[in-house]
């Protein structure tokens, strides 16, 4: 919705930014529980480590892309549109790796 209208009122756009609060922090609390169910509990700590830091530069990525696009905000929107198109390909072709847990 953000980034295929070019008017829209601000309650509007008050409300959409709250669900993309609300998203951005639903996805990080699930996200010890996934790299131990995928790459099981013998390295956790350093997994999960490597997958919020990469939480983090996405987070500084989008800055740095607002920044170079001079405050548009489409662009941003369209860049994110790409990338969430990318990863629905790795989701999809992504294959659970073998690990053997530690006793």
């Amino acid at each position: 919705m953000l980034t295929f209208s070019s008017h829209i009122a601000v309650p509007m756009f008050y409300a959409m930014m709250m669900m993309v609060g609300f998203f951005f922090g639903g996805t990080i609390t699930v996200f010890p529980s996934l790299v131990g169910d995928y790459f099981g509990l013998k390295n956790h700590s350093q997994n999960y480590a490597m997958i919020y830091q990469g939480f983090g530069f996405g987070s500084l990525a989008g800055a740095l892309v607002l920044s170079l696009a001079g405050g548009n905000l489409a662009v941003v929107f369209y860049t994110y549109i790409v990338l969430l198109i990318v990863s629905l390909i790795i989701w999809l072709t992504i294959k659970t790796p073998k690990y053997v847990e530690s006793k």
